[in-house]
């Protein structure tokens, strides 16, 4: 059965791939940066949905004058929203980070932390003093992507430690409570540097650092903990020394990863890799080793709906092929050559990269990171994918472009939030009906694996159809 769904991923995916399946436009207005260099770092959204994008940017509004330093809300139709302003902060040179809250923001830059609401203004003066009032040696080590709690906790990493009363502790890993005090009941010590604490979901954070051991317990590099910092015994890397990073986690608790690795068992340093839900390797999944004639540095991937992944981040070989900053792999880590033909993809007077690659329609993308053309378009820091799905059912009439992802899948398939789902019927290989929902989400956990075809009608009388692969290992 295996091999069979596996057939049918690589039929379908060759057929996709027999065009370029992404145009790109620019983002139209001009960005400014430090050093003539635009970073855009990420792209947020608030409760109401509107978006938000932040880095080291600026946008000129009149022949010499600049506001909106570090983030910027647009419109819907991605024109700038003039009513967004950052006030009573001052100094920012760009913002790294930006968790988000129901009414509120917390944002990061390269020397302080704030609150800020929704309009931009600051409503806790007292947040960062809070902060470091009894640690102010973490006024300048406090690391940036931090994890959040929704009830305005975060957690945060420190390249310098709070030691404790009788120095036997180092506290790397620290969480904060709303008003920016820290919290003295959550003391969990590494023996060395904590780089990065990342939330995937609701229950699970990776920490990720130069460590040995974490607790007390010998867990090198990388471990899996629960939202109270309590180690997952049964999530064991191996991992012997090096920075590891996770980038994206499926709904079947695998995990990708990059950074620059060693993993016991393993001669090489890994850059990138597939973890199982134990935290050993995935074998099935094509692994990158550590190459210092190329330049493999991936910092961002979007799933897809056939699987795959959009790739970004400072990138020139993938594989043995030549990239530049953005490519496309298929569900087994494999580059689709057909994605971004040509050269000159992200192009800048110093480093060129991609930071950040977020969906923000069923088939719109918007490309962030350090560049000022893309593809010889010029679109300093900000560009716009647009994704040409294949038609699974040319005679369905009335047919609309809708994906549902990640597919393949354990079972639990998403409907962008946009499309107002009437009805979505799932059929066997037989044509026999197995499934009827009335939401956005498809749950196929109690069936078999295999290939399925769905058909989604809206409340609008559209309809769209295609085929859903449940794997679940």
């Amino acid at each position: 059965m295996f091999l069979r769904i596996l057939f049918l991923l690589v039929l379908g995916l060759c057929r996709q791939g027999s065009a370029q399946p992404f145009t790109y436009f620019p983002v139209n207005f001009p960005f400014l940066g430090l050093a003539t260099t635009p970073l855009a770092m990420d792209y947020v959204e608030d409760k109401y949905g509107r978006k938000y994008v932040y880095g080291i940017i600026s946008h000129e509004v009149s022949f010499g004058t600049t506001a909106f330093n570090g983030m910027i809300r647009f419109n819907a139709d991605f024109t700038i929203d003039t009513t967004f302003r950052i006030s009573g902060i001052s100094g920012i040179s760009g913002i790294s980070h930006v968790n988000t809250f129901g009414d509120s923001f917390i944002i990061e830059t390269a020397w302080e932390i704030k609150k800020i609401d929704l309009n931009g203004t600051d409503i806790q003066p007292s947040y960062f003093s809070n902060m470091y009032a009894n640690h102010p040696f973490l006024e300048v080590f406090l690391s940036t992507n931090s994890a959040a709690y929704s009830d305005g906790r975060i957690l945060m990493t420190s390249a310098f430690p709070v030691i404790n009363s009788d120095s036997s502790k180092l506290y790397f890993l620290h969480r904060f409570l709303p008003d920016g005090r820290r919290d003295s009941t959550f003391n969990i010590s590494t023996d060395n540097v904590v780089l990065r604490a990342k939330k995937m979901d609701d229950s699970s954070i990776y920490v990720s650092g130069y460590f040995s051991t974490y607790n007390g317990v010998n867990r090198p590099s990388f471990v899996k903990v629960d939202t109270s910092g309590n180690m997952d015994t049964s999530f064991n890397m191996n991992a012997r020394f090096g920075r590891v990073f996770p980038l994206y986690k499926y709904p079947n608790g695998k995990l990708l990863v990059r950074g620059d690795f060693l993993v016991n068992g393993h001669p090489n340093p890994l850059i990138f890799a597939r973890l199982n839900v134990d935290g050993s390797l995935d074998s099935s999944f094509k692994r990158l080793e550590l190459d210092s004639f190329s330049n493999t540095w991936i910092i961002t991937v979007l799933p897809l709906a056939d699987g795959g992944f959009l790739c970004g981040g400072l990138i020139n070989i993938y594989d043995g092929f030549p990239v530049q900053n953005i490519l496309k792999i298929d569900s087994l880590g494999n580059i689709d050559t057909t994605a971004f033909p040509g050269s000159g993809l992200t192009t800048n007077q110093s480093v060129s990269l991609v930071s950040s690659i977020r969906r923000i329609s069923p088939t719109k993308y918007l490309v962030m990171g350090q560049f000022k053309t893309f593809n010889g378009i010029y679109s300093p820091a900000l560009v716009m994918l647009q994704q040409h799905p294949v038609s699974v059912n040319q005679i369905e009439p009335n047919i609309f472009s809708t994906h549902p992802f990640p597919n393949p899948s354990s079972g639990i398939f998403s409907i962008d939030a946009a499309v107002s789902v009437e009805k979505v019927v799932v059929y066997n290989q037989q044509g026999k009906n197995v499934g009827e929902f009335n939401t956005n989400k498809i749950d196929l956990q109690q069936l078999p694996d295999g290939m399925y075809f769905y058909k989604i009608t809206t409340t609008s009388s559209q309809t769209a159809t295609g085929k859903l692969v449940k794997l679940s290992d």
